[in-house]
């Protein structure tokens, strides 16, 4: 998969068909986050980070090493747009992106999970493209509502779990342990005489 793929299939197959304005919850895979203007870094020459620097109008001199260049495009940085978010907002959509490391909170993994365990299942040792994309249009056809749901529902479950969990531990006294010499001479004379 890349970029233009999943962004072609998500304007024709998903923006499109969506009947009215919807959360879009996407993970951070590489495909799904392409940046619309890319940001200087150390792999770029010197002169490609001098003519982002002059399209920004922002100043620099032709004396500055590259370090130096790098360090003015630090200063002005903005936040990255990603392409799939804009396209989300020209259908009235909006993206919510899930933190690294965490499918967990996305239905969608579990649903993929049951599609790939019947198309596992039903898989035969042919490999032509036409048996494979059918068998795929198969295994995707072939869950419910129902299914979706109950997936929609244990996600809610964990994301509502991870709260629960968060919470306690911003209540938790943080522990300090003295290093001064105030409280310790009953414990140094333990020690001793245990020795």
């Amino acid at each position: 998969m890349d970029a233009n793929i999943f962004e072609e299939w998500f304007e024709e197959n998903l923006l499109k068909k969506l009947e009215r304005p919807s959360i879009i919850v996407l993970d951070n895979a590489s495909y799904h986050s392409r940046v619309e203007e890319r940001f200087p870094s150390s792999n770029w020459t010197k002169e490609e980070i001098q003519l982002w620097l002059t399209e920004k109008k922002v100043y620099h001199s032709d004396i500055f090493l590259k370090v130096d260049l790098l360090q003015r495009c630090r200063e002005h940085k903005i936040q990255n747009k990603f392409v799939t978010d804009q396209m989300a907002l020209k259908y009235g959509h909006e993206v919510l992106r899930l933190p690294p490391y965490h499918c967990h909170y996305n239905a969608i993994e579990l649903v993929w999970g049951i599609a790939k365990n019947f198309y596992d299942k039903h898989a035969s040792k042919t490999t032509d493209h036409a048996s494979v994309l059918s068998l795929w249009k198969e295994s995707l056809e072939q869950i419910k509502a129902v299914q979706w749901q109950n997936c929609i529902r244990h996600t809610e479950d964990i994301i509502v779990q991870s709260f629960q969990t968060e919470r306690v531990i911003d209540e938790v006294r943080p522990l300090i342990i003295r290093i001064d010499n105030s409280d310790s001479d009953d414990f140094d004379s333990e020690i001793s005489d245990s020795e």
